[in-house]
């Protein structure tokens, strides 16, 4: 009978240390959760947003427009004198007008519609920059729920070692008053 209690007596020492040693390792681990630096997002679709941004005021750039403008005027200069030769008269004069007109039309349309595709190139660099901030708070949120779920665990667990070594405790001292 005296070697079951001190059997008993033993498991319950070692019931009694692991526990409270899981509960203080769990408490220095939890302790010791800080902001652990996880998916930081890359340098490159910061700077990507910043060009798109930049971009997205921007239709049409102003060296093409320019361009356009000589060519038009070019055109126009061509077309007046070729009327002028054959004596073309007002209705060629007309017409040269509203072709100018109409072509100065298209390049205004066209650098709305560069202008609009640059918003929406931005508005889609913005979406990607978005998931890639999400991504990373979820990634800190998940490494730090993780982190702190296995402390709390093993504090738990060491609270529950500790609380089965009191218990045996006591039947222990039982069996040593029933030997006695």
């Amino acid at each position: 009978m005296a070697v079951t209690a001190a059997i008993a007596g033993g498991a319950t020492l070692y019931q009694l240390a692991s526990g409270i040693a899981d509960k203080q390792r769990g408490k220095g681990i939890l302790n010791s959760l800080g902001e652990r630096e996880a998916y930081k997002t890359p340098d490159a679709v910061m700077g990507a947003t910043k060009v798109a941004r930049n971009l997205s005021q921007e239709g049409v750039p102003q060296a093409a427009i320019n361009q356009q403008r000589q060519l038009l005027e070019r055109q126009q200069t061509s077309a007046l004198r070729n009327m002028g030769s054959r004596k073309a008269g007002l209705a060629g004069l007309t017409a040269v007008n509203q072709s100018l007109a109409d072509q100065y039309t298209q390049m205004a349309t066209n650098d709305a519609n560069a202008r609009l595709q640059n918003q929406m190139n931005y508005q889609n660099q913005l979406n990607t920059l978005g998931q890639y901030q999400e991504k990373e708070l979820l990634d800190r949120q998940n490494n730090y729920d993780v982190a702190r779920a296995e402390a709390l665990g093993m504090i738990s667990g060491g609270q529950q070692r500790l609380d089965s070594g009191m218990q045996s405790a006591v039947n222990v001292s039982s069996l040593f008053n029933k030997a006695q």
